[in-house]
C-alpha cells in the first residue's frame, strides 16, 4: 500500500482496501462507474464498513463532463460525507 498525507489521509495501491475496516460512525460516499456497481463490486467495498453509512453515486462516466463532477459534487454534500472512495480507474 502506497498511503500520501496531505489535509486528507490519501491511500492507493495494494492493500489500500485494508483501511476501510478502520472506519468508523462515518458517512462514506463511494463514487465508481454503472459497471462496477451492477458487477456487485462496488457492494464488496460497503461490507468492508459495516459501521459506516454508505451511500453509492455510480452516474460517471470515464471521462466526466462538468455536468456529471457537479452532480457528484451535490451527492457527496447531500450525503454529508466524511469520506469519498474514489473506486475504478480513469478519470
Amino acid at each position: 500500500m502506497t498511503e500520501l498525507n496531505l489535509k486528507s489521509r490519501v491511500c492507493f495501491g495494494r492493500d489500500a482496501i485494508s483501511v476501510l475496516s478502520e472506519l468508523k460512525d462515518l458517512n462514506v460516499a463511494i463514487v465508481t462507474d454503472p459497471f462496477l456497481r451492477q458487477s456487485g463490486k462496488a457492494e464488496l467495498l460497503e461490507k468492508k464498513m459495516p459501521y459506516c453509512n454508505v451511500s453509492v453515486y455510480s452516474d460517471i462516466s470515464a471521462d466526466p463532463s462538468i455536468e456529471q463532477v457537479r452532480a457528484c459534487y451535490q451527492f457527496i454534500k447531500a450525503h454529508s460525507s466524511d469520506v469519498v472512495i474514489a473506486f475504478g480507474g480513469g478519470s
